[in-house]
């Protein structure tokens, strides 16, 4: 599963639910509920992936997409952002 995925789902939760006492935790638990989602593999040995090219030029991808997420957040400022922004961060930990 990839970080920006997390992260959407949660700045989903943390523009739904008002209130942050529910949405910090739920976003928390977010993670652990994508990760449960079959993830796609490889055939390689997980170190080799974990040391290649193309898994640092994902990486990398993905942390750009997530900080691109945020910046949205911050720029359009939606209902809940600050909220948003939190739980976005909580639930790609």
């Amino acid at each position: 599963m990839r970080a920006i995925n997390h992260a959407l789902t949660g700045t989903a939760i943390g523009i739904i639910v008002n209130d942050p006492v529910i949405a910090l935790p739920a976003a928390f638990v977010s993670h652990f509920v994508c990760d449960a989602i079959p993830h796609y593999g490889s055939d390689l040995p997980k170190d080799e992936v974990l040391r290649s090219a193309w898994f640092r030029r994902q990486l990398y991808i993905d942390a750009l997409l997530c900080a691109v997420l945020v910046l949205l957040i911050i720029f359009y400022k939606p209902h809940n952002w600050a909220i948003a922004v939190m739980c976005a961060f909580l639930a790609t930990l």
